[in-house]
């Protein structure tokens, strides 16, 4: 049961690129969804944090008036979401591209406070719900990589996620917390400076931001992967042209394309990220970076 998504990517650097992306891919997957045991008949939302089982959960949309956001935050599931059609419809209907795919059948969305609850009247719109501060980051994750960072820093960088539909009225919330500072904006990434003493203040801060999807902290750089290339193709760990024998024969992968299945993936990773050509969402685009196709799949049961 549950869901998973047929990608293709294309490797444009070389043919072991291909192969550890897809390793990559593969383990961070499985390491990122949060997943329990599906019961029998449940329908579910596995969030990264949680699943949510539908039955046990009744559809609503509980909207905070009196905070200062225009638009709020939902995870709503759509009937036969595979389809391209269906997708398509249910897109014009909301007025909100359906890009952020949540298992199973689910997508998040950021819409309009005013008119949210025409936007999700629609009779392929079977299940929705807001999301939660706690939905978007994980408290285990960002004190494990805090004490990776050390005792010896006075500051750390959060990294947030945003949905793209309203980057601005986000930007401008994330740019009124008083306790964070140096904001970077890049396509749908946001950075900002935190003091270590006030990290989980500013990431409860940012969390609860409309039209932020995810909050984390940024881990320290590592270069495990220097010599990976040389270890893939010869077993030695070196970047000299005789621990690359495939390249040396000129098999560098350049347009051939890769297909797996799996739960999905972040499609801003730096391993799949295109800043000029959009995800190929449910049809194929050749001209992407790195994604040919992006096709969810999910059984719903």
């Amino acid at each position: 049961s549950g869901a998973a998504t047929m990608l293709s990517f294309v490797s444009r650097k070389g043919a072991m690129c291909a192969l550890l992306g897809m390793f990559a891919l593969l383990g961070v997957c499985h390491a990122a969804v949060h997943h329990e045991p599906a019961e029998a008949g449940s329908q579910a939302v596995r969030m990264l944090t949680r699943t949510i089982y539908m039955d046990k959960e009744p559809r609503s949309l509980s909207i905070d008036m009196n905070n200062d956001s225009d638009v709020v935050d939902v995870i709503v599931t759509v009937k036969d979401a595979a389809d391209a059609n269906v997708r398509s419809t249910v897109e014009e209907h909301m007025g909100v591209s359906l890009k952020h795919y949540v298992p199973d059948n689910s997508f998040f969305v950021t819409l309009p406070k005013d008119s949210a609850h025409r936007r999700l009247s629609h009779p392929l719109i079977t299940w929705h719900s807001c999301v939660s501060s706690s939905d978007k980051t994980h408290d285990g994750l960002n004190k494990a990589v805090l004490k990776d960072l050390g005792d010896d820093i006075p500051y750390v960088l959060l990294f947030a996620q945003l949905s793209g539909e309203y980057n601005d009225q986000a930007l401008q919330a994330i740019s009124n917390i008083p306790i964070l500072s140096e904001i970077k904006a890049d396509g749908n990434k946001a950075a900002v400076r935190v003091s270590k003493d006030n990290v989980f203040n500013g990431i409860e801060a940012l969390s609860n931001v409309a039209g932020v999807m995810w909050v984390e902290i940024r881990p320290r750089i590592k270069t495990h992967n220097k010599f990976s290339h040389g270890n893939t193709q010869s077993g030695v760990w070196s970047n000299e042209p005789s621990a690359t024998p495939f390249w040396q024969a000129g098999v560098k992968g350049q347009g051939e394309i890769v297909g797996c299945g799996d739960t999905g993936i972040d499609v801003d990773s730096c391993f799949f990220w295109d800043k000029n050509v959009d995800p190929p969402m449910g049809t194929t685009n050749q001209h992407h970076r790195k994604i040919v196709a992006y096709n969810p799949f999910g059984d719903g049961s």
